[in-house]
């Protein structure tokens, strides 16, 4: 009988994740629809390319039936500014970090629990195997549910 005992130490990162962020959104409800401009700021206190900011603007709600909203969101973030914060999978590569580019949304709420959003990122990103950066084209259609 053979016993094993693998004790694995906790991971170690490159750098370390000090990170201080600051996050804003004014909302306007305008006759048309609201309104909403968002940004935010990152930054690790160590690390290299340390710093990361996104800011955007959304126009409409999801609440009831025929309602919709449209949004247009830039990002820029550095390798080290974040660890896996800001990220979303589909749009930065898996949570990734080191990209730049801007996401367009699109949604409307179909049915009482489901809505559809459409989105497009147009991003770059740096790839090690190529040395460099590449562009992205993503398109993403969700549908959303709520049980």
């Amino acid at each position: 009988m053979v016993t094993r005992l693998l004790l694995v130490p906790p991971p170690t990162y490159k750098y370390e994740y000090a990170e201080t962020a600051v996050d804003a959104e004014v909302t306007l409800n305008t006759v048309f629809a609201p309104v909403q401009a968002f940004g935010g700021y990152i930054t690790n206190n160590e690390g290299n390319a340390k710093t990361g900011m996104f800011g955007g603007l959304k126009v409409g709600g999801l609440k009831d039936v025929g309602t919709w909203h449209a949004s247009a969101t830039y990002k820029d973030f550095g390798a080290d500014a974040f660890f896996a914060f800001y990220s979303e999978p589909s749009a930065s590569m898996g949570g990734g970090s080191d990209f730049y580019g801007s996401e367009y949304q699109l949604a409307y709420q179909a049915f009482p629990a489901v809505s559809l959003v459409f989105n497009y990122h147009n991003s770059y990103h740096y790839f090690p195997a190529l040395g460099g950066r590449a562009p992205t084209d993503l398109y993403v259609l969700d549908v959303s549910a709520t049980f």
